[in-house]
């Protein structure tokens, strides 16, 4: 847990170049457990459960165990193992692959490919992208700290393969080092958001994130010391969104450890007592399934940098919300999120050269921007002191036109969390029991945006009043 430490708060976050087909069959640490770790059938695996659990009477492993005792050595079995039996695999893809390979026939039809389906590549990208393998490729984003990590498991195993008895353990602490990887993730990356994290952050992940705090927390037998941030990474500057690529390499590298362990978890489930593996579901459902959750608030705080939301603020408050005539022209500000907005893309395309990007990355990146724009969009609209018609009109004309201009820079269709802004504009017109019914109902709004469409959207001061104070009983009840 110290190397970890100490890998973690010197990694670079950059793209580790392996192929494309890479997975942890491909780790030297990971040869022996080939045979029952094959991707393309559990049956492989269901079938070979007692070599598994009997593999530690072979030959092979006779001479491990008689070489380690008659040793007179003080290197552990991990040195022994590292330094006599591990070689280079390629891993890398420096050496051309031969069609025949034994990796190669082991690998599912989806690790072979090149490249995703056509169906895969966002709209965004010009004609001059679509051809770079670079933007479609189905990229593998791993650092050298995961490929560490997995290594450190490799080794982990053959110890199960000596000492079944303490299979358990062992998968527990391979558990640890996986929980250990992806706390640090989340506290280097997040560090810096500014945006409210309550939508942010599902149930589960809050759970996970707390559980991990608490044991590595926990009591002095079991207290390990939080990785300190990384001061070597430039988080702050706008050319390179924040620190958005090492935020991509960080958050996928998790998910594909996350991968990486749920390849294991048929062989892991294997070498354990049957009433011991609830454990393991329990961890592959409560934890690795949890993980791609993480990309939402990583990336929201590259995101939420896209705009200056100041300055649109202060730009949405001169715009005259009480003309009488609907607007055939949408408002300035528009125009100016717009052009941050494209600013966003062309530093996400810079990105791009440096790291591979999959539509999966793509649109959780462009989804966070709509997710923050949507939310400015509201906070703007409820400042207005007053609002007629019209006004309500201009409030669809520029929020349509905006996310008309969103669609085709970031290819998503369509452009996520749009109702927001949608249901909250429509508000206005909304009868005074259909009204009502809204400002009890509706959670996501806080009360700020509430009491403001009501002070717009109700003329009668009798029920002006008494929707405030359904909102003010219903902030106080909460």
């Amino acid at each position: 847990m110290e190397e970890l430490k100490l890998f973690l708060e010197n990694e670079g976050w950059e793209q580790c170049p392996v192929k494309t087909t890479f997975n942890v069959l491909n780790l030297q640490e990971f040869k022996q457990f080939r045979k029952f770790l094959n991707p393309k059938t559990d049956a492989v695996v269901k079938g070979t459960q007692s070599d598994a659990t009997s593999s530690v009477t072979s030959q092979d492993d006779s001479v491990y165990i008689a070489k380690y005792f008659t040793q007179k050595s003080s290197r552990t079995p991990f040195e022994i193992f590292r330094n006599e039996n591990v070689t280079n695999d390629d891993i890398f893809g420096l050496e051309p692959e031969s069609e025949g390979s034994v990796e190669s026939d082991d690998e599912p039809e989806e690790l072979r490919r090149d490249f995703v389906e056509d169906t895969d590549i966002l709209d965004y990208t010009t004609n001059e992208a679509q051809s770079s393998p670079s933007k479609i490729k189905d990229s593998v984003i791993v650092t050298n700290t995961t490929l560490s990590v997995l290594r450190n498991c490799g080794q982990y195993l053959q110890i199960c393969r000596y000492l079944p008895q303490i299979s358990l353990e062992v998968i527990m602490l391979m558990n640890q080092l996986f929980d250990y990887y992806f706390y640090a993730v989340h506290i280097f990356f997040t560090s810096d958001l500014d945006v409210a994290s309550s939508t942010l952050y599902s149930t589960k992940l809050n759970l996970v994130l707390k559980r991990i705090s608490n044991s590595i927390n926990g009591a002095d037998e079991t207290k390990f010391e939080c990785p300190s941030n990384p001061q070597h990474l430039d988080m702050n500057s706008e050319s390179n969104l924040h620190g958005l690529s090492e935020r991509i390499v960080g958050v996928e590298s998790v998910i594909f450890l996350a991968k990486q362990f749920e390849l294991l978890q048929p062989y892991l489930e294997s070498i354990v007592a049957s009433h011991q593996r609830m454990i393991l579901e329990h961890f592959r459902d409560n934890t690795l399934m949890v993980v791609d959750d993480l990309r939402m608030p990583v990336y929201m705080c590259s995101a939420s940098k896209a705009v200056d939301a100041r300055s649109a603020l202060i730009a949405m408050s001169q715009v005259r919300w009480d003309v009488k005539n609907v607007a055939v022209e949408h408002s300035p500000y528009v125009d100016m999120i717009i052009r941050k907005i494209q600013v966003f893309a062309l530093r996400l395309e810079n990105v791009s050269s440096r790291i591979t990007l999959n539509s999966r990355v793509v649109q959780s990146i462009w989804s966070m921007v709509s997710k923050f724009v949507v939310h400015l969009l509201v906070e703007g609209f409820s400042n207005a002191t007053k609002c007629s018609n019209g006004g309500r009109g201009l409030m669809q004309l520029d929020y349509r036109q905006l996310f008309v201009k969103l669609e085709k820079i970031s290819g998503l269709k369509p452009v996520p969390y749009q109702d927001y802004v949608d249901k909250y504009v429509k508000a206005y017109y909304l009868p005074r029991n259909e009204l009502e019914i809204f400002v009890r109902d509706r959670n996501e709004y806080s009360s700020k945006h509430l009491l403001a469409l009501v002070s717009c959207a109700c003329e009668n001061k009798r029920d002006r009043q008494a929707l405030t104070a359904i909102i003010e009983c219903r902030d106080g009840g909460s």
